[in-house]
């Protein structure tokens, strides 16, 4: 939902009556606290060195993959913004 209001997506409004804004950071708190567990609380060093390795490892090696496949388009000849074929 966060995703699509950025975008500018009018989702769930149910007209423009009941915009999801008004209930997707409360519900998100909510889903948060839901899931949380009490037992985290005993080793929080260790409760960040695990969510460091499942969250941010694979952020980091997808930003590695990306970062390499757009150098090498850019040295292709490929740019942002830039059509990909010439118009005739």
């Amino acid at each position: 939902m966060v995703v699509a209001g950025h975008l500018g997506y009018d989702v769930m409004t149910a007209g423009g009556l009941f915009p999801y804004y008004s209930f997707h950071v409360p519900l998100f708190m909510f889903i948060s606290g839901y899931f949380y567990k009490d037992a985290e609380e005993e080793h929080p060093l260790a409760y960040v060195k695990k969510k460091c390795a499942r969250l941010l490892v694979p952020y980091l090696v997808w930003n590695l993959f990306y970062g390499l496949i757009a150098l090498f388009l850019r040295n292709c000849g490929f740019s942002k913004n830039c059509p990909i074929w010439k118009q005739g």
